[in-house]
């Protein structure tokens, strides 16, 4: 996939790819190497990026807020096949840029690197039409209520919650009461399957 990324891009764009690696470790190495060299040229501008690495979705969303910390010039793009708003909302809360499904056309990449590299943020017409349902589905929470759904969907603990939020662990659990109430659900479990599932 990664080989026919850079192969599509080099025909369909003025890109110019300065490295692939399946995993985070690779492509920080690559950066502590840049660094060192001090070549300008080295530096990317787009790290594109699937959220789902080594089998686990929130590694990718891992991946996006430390490179978004370390290295804030750099414009993050998520090309993947997980089209769940709440995984949209995590990796642009975390710091990419843009997101585009790999079930669209090829063109959508080139559209959302054009626009990143302008300062605007792009997601593909594919997932905005769930983003729109996910937004009418969200709406029936209170503002805290909606944040700690979506630390809950991205299988963030109580106390997680608790300390990135700086709440008290019974308004947590008073939230979370109210959300089990308006969705009609019983267990985390169920949350978290909730939330990536496709609208």
């Amino acid at each position: 996939m990664r080989y026919g990324i850079e192969g599509w891009l080099r025909e369909n764009s003025s890109s110019r790819c300065l490295g692939s690696s399946g995993n985070a470790l690779d492509f920080f190495d690559y950066m502590e190497e840049a660094k060192k060299s001090g070549e300008k040229e080295s530096f990317p501008e787009i790290l594109v990026t699937d959220v789902n690495l080594e089998g686990d979705c929130y590694s990718g969303i891992s991946l996006i807020r430390h490179c978004h910390k370390l290295y804030p010039e750099i414009k993050i793009i998520v090309y993947s096949e997980n089209t769940s708003p709440c995984f949209l909302n995590a990796t642009i809360e975390a710091g990419a840029m843009g997101y585009v499904a790999k079930q669209s056309d090829g063109r959508e990449l080139k559209n959302a690197i054009d626009s990143v590299l302008r300062g605007m943020l792009y997601v593909d017409s594919l997932l905005a039409k769930k983003l729109v349902s996910f937004e009418h589905f969200i709406s029936r929470f209170t503002k805290r209520e909606a944040e700690i759904l979506c630390l809950i969907m991205q299988k963030y603990s109580n106390s997680e919650i608790t300390e990135k939020l700086c709440l008290t662990k019974r308004t947590v659990e008073n939230n979370i009461s109210r959300i089990y109430v308006k969705t009609g659900l019983s267990t985390r479990e169920e949350l978290v399957r909730y939330g990536t599932q496709t609208y």
